[in-house]
């Protein structure tokens, strides 16, 4: 907190402008007694504090079954990217339409 404190004040940026944080979850930035976004929230209460998309996406990547992270990486293969023939935009139009119903289920 020290460093942020620090960059504020050499700024001359007013902590009470802040209106929100992001962050990547870790429990050093949302912990309740001595996160980040606590430290923040006790100059003002009024921060909005968000969980970064992209860290929340990667989080739940880890946790996909086998099957759909190897078709997740399909999906991202240079091959499939081509769409010059009518297989691979099958194969394309397979692997979105198993993830579009496995984030449905969730």
């Amino acid at each position: 907190m020290t460093a942020f404190t620090d960059f504020f004040d050499t700024h001359g940026i007013l902590r009470e402008n802040l209106i929100g944080v992001c962050t990547d979850g870790a429990p050093s930035m949302i912990g309740c007694h001595s996160g980040f976004e606590t430290l923040l929230k006790e100059k003002n209460p009024s921060i909005i504090s968000t969980h970064c998309m992209i860290h929340r996406q990667a989080l739940a990547a880890k946790t996909l079954p086998e099957e759909m992270n190897n078709a997740l990486k399909l999906s991202n293969a240079p091959a499939l990217n081509r769409s010059n023939t009518s297989a691979n935009t099958s194969t394309k139009e397979e692997i979105r339409r198993r993830l579009l119903y496995r984030s449905l289920i969730r």
